[in-house]
């Protein structure tokens, strides 16, 4: 009995053994009627990439108007470029001007009101006036200088709010000057400089009729009827004092244009 299942033993493990290795070695079974198999689907063939040229990043146009500041360069690269203060009236050469909504454009022109140019324009012109003994027609005595100085303050408010903040908004019109610099040539700048009481860029970019300075300051010259002596209350006084102040507002963007240069000689700030 013993010697019966000594030799049942080994032919036990053998069978069991037999089916195992079945099991693992033989292929799995291949329906014959399956269609993907019998017609297989050619592959694609591969088609090799091609290293296309890549599109480089235009280049800043330092005369470009406000565009989206997402791709501009920190000022602190080499090439780089400052943003400007969304309401910052004079952009230099190496700022990037911001886009302005019309609340932007109002709050430019109530800052430039009490703004350290503003201020300088109206003590020269209320000088000049009394010097030449000009329009308004106050007389020549130290009263009539203060009556000319608070008249040159309400003509110079009221062209700054008429114009930056009440058409520029309406006409769609950047209010801003921006500095050409020293890349240009000085008759480019001067000329560019005495040209921008009428000529000025739309919001979108495009050159135009600077219709919101020509308008804002008729409106403030018609205004000076409010306070001028009756003497100066006529057309022909109207025009010269309109014709003045298109004069006045070339020679500040002059000023503008080149003071920059002037400090820069000095040795004085950028």
């Amino acid at each position: 009995m013993q010697r019966a299942f000594a030799l049942l033993g080994p032919l036990a493990c053998m069978v069991a053994c037999s089916a195992v290795a079945q099991s693992v070695t033989a292929p799995p079974e291949i329906a014959l009627d399956a269609p993907a198999m019998l017609h297989p689907t050619p592959a694609e063939p591969s088609v090799p990439e091609i290293d296309a040229p890549q599109p480089q990043p235009a280049a800043l146009d330092l005369a470009a108007d406000p565009v989206d500041l997402s791709d501009a360069i920190p000022v602190d690269q080499p090439g780089g470029y400052q943003v400007a203060p969304i309401h910052r009236k004079y952009i230099m050469p190496d700022m990037r001007a911001q886009t302005l909504t019309a609340r932007d454009k109002v709050i430019i022109g109530l800052q430039g009101t009490y703004s350290l140019q503003n201020f300088s324009g109206i003590i020269v012109a209320a000088g000049y006036e009394q010097l030449r003994n000009g329009q308004p027609n106050y007389g020549t005595d130290s009263g009539a200088f203060g009556e000319r100085l608070g008249a040159a303050a309400i003509r110079g408010t009221s062209q700054g709010v008429f114009t930056d903040s009440v058409f520029a908004p309406l006409l769609h019109e950047d209010p801003r000057y921006y500095v050409q610099g020293k890349q240009y040539s000085f008759f480019h700048r001067a000329l560019y400089a005495a040209t921008r009481p009428v000529i000025t860029r739309t919001d979108s970019g495009r050159r135009t009729i600077n219709a919101a300075q020509l308008l804002g300051y008729a409106a403030s010259t018609a205004l000076n009827n409010a306070y001028y002596p009756s003497s100066n209350r006529n057309v022909k006084d109207n025009l010269e004092a309109y014709a003045g102040s298109i004069a006045g507002s070339a020679l500040s963007s002059l000023l503008v244009e080149f003071t920059a240069d002037f400090w820069h000689a000095l040795h004085i700030g950028r």
